[in-house]
């Protein structure tokens, strides 16, 4: 059981720390729109993407141990990763947006299954908001791109909402793993 628990701890901290990235790589893209800074701002990027991919990893390879779903959840991250780093057409992006999402759904789904078993009703609810959150900002994000493609006098606007909403998804998502990872 301590075993167990030790490992949902360090494996959901590293996910914690890996989504913190990912909010200053979010952040970070924003600022790519400033003409002097634009390079600098995508290098930063790029290698804050890797290095959350990489704490990503690490977090799901020492949750496989504790259940299939973080196996899962570790392969379908990397599919997305490797998509995201490797191809940035629209099919591509909100393909790699879904495969997020599922990602998202099986570890909160399989952490509040742990947590239920400690009685941390509270932490569940926080993975559950988080969890409806993050559908939304997909939806979203998805409707910001598809409409990019139709009017592309709006195109920055709608990059814009669909960065601000997914950063919310994202911090609903951060409080959650957070949360769990103190809980163990």
């Amino acid at each position: 059981m301590e075993l167990r628990d030790k490992k949902l701890r360090d494996g959901l901290q590293k996910l914690y720390y890996a989504q913190i990235i990912a909010i200053v790589s979010l952040l970070s893209t924003i600022l790519v729109m400033i003409p002097v800074l634009g390079l600098l701002i995508v290098v930063v990027v790029m290698v804050a993407t890797i290095v959350g991919l990489v704490l990503t990893i690490m977090g799901l390879v020492k949750l496989g141990d504790v259940h299939s779903n973080y196996t899962i959840a570790l392969i379908l991250s990397i599919i997305s990763g490797v998509m995201g780093l490797l191809n940035k057409t629209t099919v591509i992006s909100v393909l790699g947006i879904i495969l997020d999402l599922v990602v998202i759904w099986l570890l909160v789904k399989t952490t509040n299954c742990f947590l239920g078993r400690i009685e941390r009703t509270d932490v569940m609810q926080k993975g559950n908001r988080a969890l409806v959150c993050n559908i939304a900002a997909v939806l979203i994000s998805i409707l910001c791109t598809l409409l990019s493609l139709f009017m592309v006098e709006l195109s920055i606007l709608l990059l814009v909402v669909a960065l601000i909403v997914s950063l919310v998804g994202l911090v609903f998502y951060v409080v959650y793993l957070k949360q769990a990872s103190e809980a163990f």
